[in-house]
Protein backbone atom coordinates (compact mmCIF):
# COMPACT_ATOMS: atom_id res chain seq x y z
CA UNK A 1 0.00 0.00 0.00
CA UNK A 2 1.04 3.46 -1.33
CA UNK A 3 0.30 6.98 0.69
CA UNK A 4 -0.60 9.04 -2.33
CA UNK A 5 -1.60 11.90 -0.63
CA UNK A 6 -4.58 13.64 -0.82
CA UNK A 7 -7.30 12.76 -2.72
CA UNK A 8 -7.62 14.59 -6.55
CA UNK A 9 -9.34 12.50 -8.61
CA UNK A 10 -12.14 9.70 -8.13
CA UNK A 11 -14.48 7.95 -10.07
CA UNK A 12 -14.12 10.62 -12.81
CA UNK A 13 -14.73 13.53 -10.28
CA UNK A 14 -12.43 16.03 -9.29
CA UNK A 15 -11.68 16.79 -5.52
CA UNK A 16 -10.11 20.34 -4.45
CA UNK A 17 -9.90 20.73 -0.71
CA UNK A 18 -9.10 24.32 0.42
CA UNK A 19 -8.06 23.21 4.09
CA UNK A 20 -7.65 27.64 5.25
CA UNK A 21 -10.95 28.00 4.30
CA UNK A 22 -12.41 24.65 5.65
CA UNK A 23 -14.37 23.91 2.03
CA UNK A 24 -13.60 20.89 -0.15
CA UNK A 25 -15.16 21.77 -4.47
CA UNK A 26 -15.61 18.74 -6.61
CA UNK A 27 -16.68 18.88 -10.17
CA UNK A 28 -16.80 16.52 -13.65
CA UNK A 29 -16.10 18.64 -16.06
CA UNK A 30 -15.21 16.07 -18.86
CA UNK A 31 -18.74 14.63 -18.05
CA UNK A 32 -20.05 17.86 -18.62
CA UNK A 33 -18.28 17.88 -21.94
CA UNK A 34 -19.09 14.28 -22.95
CA UNK A 35 -23.09 15.23 -22.36
CA UNK A 36 -22.99 18.27 -24.51
CA UNK A 37 -21.38 16.63 -27.66
CA UNK A 38 -23.52 13.39 -27.14
CA UNK A 39 -26.31 15.97 -27.12
CA UNK A 40 -25.19 18.04 -29.71
CA UNK A 41 -25.70 21.11 -27.23
CA UNK A 42 -21.42 22.38 -26.77
CA UNK A 43 -22.14 25.45 -28.76
CA UNK A 44 -25.23 26.94 -26.16
CA UNK A 45 -23.93 30.10 -24.37
CA UNK A 46 -22.77 29.78 -20.78
CA UNK A 47 -24.56 32.35 -18.23
CA UNK A 48 -23.48 32.71 -14.45
CA UNK A 49 -26.94 32.06 -12.72
CA UNK A 50 -28.31 28.80 -14.01
CA UNK A 51 -32.01 30.24 -14.44
CA UNK A 52 -33.85 32.90 -14.46
CA UNK A 53 -35.49 34.10 -11.52
CA UNK A 54 -39.57 34.45 -11.86
CA UNK A 55 -38.98 32.81 -15.39
CA UNK A 56 -42.04 30.83 -16.22
CA UNK A 57 -41.53 28.36 -19.29
CA UNK A 58 -43.87 27.84 -22.16
CA UNK A 59 -44.51 26.11 -25.40
CA UNK A 60 -44.10 29.24 -26.77
CA UNK A 61 -40.86 29.96 -26.06
CA UNK A 62 -39.49 26.82 -28.36
CA UNK A 63 -38.58 27.26 -31.14
CA UNK A 64 -41.11 27.71 -34.01
CA UNK A 65 -39.12 27.64 -37.48
CA UNK A 66 -36.05 27.12 -38.96
CA UNK A 67 -32.97 25.12 -38.27
CA UNK A 68 -33.02 25.68 -34.23
CA UNK A 69 -36.76 23.77 -34.32
CA UNK A 70 -34.85 20.87 -36.56
CA UNK A 71 -32.16 20.82 -34.00
CA UNK A 72 -34.13 20.53 -31.04
CA UNK A 73 -36.34 17.45 -32.78
CA UNK A 74 -33.13 15.49 -32.79
CA UNK A 75 -32.47 16.13 -28.78
CA UNK A 76 -33.78 13.60 -26.38
CA UNK A 77 -34.98 15.77 -23.84
CA UNK A 78 -35.60 13.22 -21.70
CA UNK A 79 -32.03 12.01 -21.57
CA UNK A 80 -31.26 15.74 -21.17
CA UNK A 81 -33.04 15.47 -18.10
CA UNK A 82 -32.22 12.15 -16.52
CA UNK A 83 -28.20 13.49 -16.98
CA UNK A 84 -29.20 17.02 -15.31
CA UNK A 85 -30.55 14.94 -12.71
CA UNK A 86 -27.89 12.74 -11.97
CA UNK A 87 -25.24 15.55 -12.24
CA UNK A 88 -27.39 17.74 -9.73
CA UNK A 89 -27.86 14.48 -7.04
CA UNK A 90 -24.08 13.52 -7.49
CA UNK A 91 -22.35 16.91 -7.24
CA UNK A 92 -24.29 20.15 -7.97
CA UNK A 93 -26.82 20.64 -5.78
CA UNK A 94 -27.56 24.37 -6.52
CA UNK A 95 -29.40 23.46 -9.99
CA UNK A 96 -32.11 21.32 -8.10
CA UNK A 97 -34.80 24.05 -8.96
CA UNK A 98 -33.76 24.49 -12.74
CA UNK A 99 -33.83 20.46 -12.96
CA UNK A 100 -37.49 20.76 -11.29
CA UNK A 101 -38.72 23.33 -13.74
CA UNK A 102 -37.81 21.04 -16.72
CA UNK A 103 -38.90 17.80 -15.67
Amino acid sequence: MIDLGHIQYCLRIHIKRDRLNHTTYMHQPKYIEIKLQMFKLEMNKVVATPFEVGLKLAKAMSPQIGSKKEHMKKVPYQSVVGSLMYYMICIRLDIAYLVGIVS
